[in-house]
């Protein structure tokens, strides 16, 4: 659960069905209802999801190809330098482990980036509205003197 969830006032009360969101508007509260996915994800939708998440735009087919592609290209040499299966199979292992690190690494800097991102948005429309505001006054202030 994303830490914006808690900020942004969805209820986890709701049922499994459905979920309340909480937004402001003009400063007053509009609530809308919306359903939560309860469908089950297979594993190449998931894996297409973190990929969209680290910001990778390649298809998860080119990935795929290209990670089993230089797993077997590792167990290939290794498998003619040293004429056994087993430190082939080691290294594609960490070859794959690597990756994955990796990939969550990049979506931990994006996520983090967002964050910054949000609180800064949120910061300068603060700030925007509260010198809106301040603009009416003087502009009311302004109008009543002439």
């Amino acid at each position: 659960m994303w830490r914006d969830e808690k900020r942004l006032g969805l209820q986890e009360s709701q049922t499994e069905e459905q979920r309340t969101l909480s937004l402001w508007h003009e400063d007053r509260e509009i609530k809308t209802t919306v359903a939560k996915q309860t469908g089950w994800k297979s594993p190449i939708a998931r894996f297409s999801m973190i990929l969209d998440e680290a910001g990778w735009d390649a298809p998860v087919s080119a990935v795929l190809l290209g990670l089993f592609g230089i797993s077997v290209l590792c167990e290939v040499v290794l498998f003619v330098f040293t004429g056994q299966v087993i430190p082939g199979l080691c290294v594609a292992g960490a070859f794959f482990m690597v990756f994955w690190f990796y990939l969550n690494h990049c979506v931990d800097r994006r996520r983090s980036t967002y964050e910054l991102q949000f609180v800064d948005a949120l910061d300068l429309a603060a700030r925007s509205s509260h010198r809106a505001q301040l603009a009416q006054v003087w502009l009311g202030a302004a109008t009543r003197i002439w």
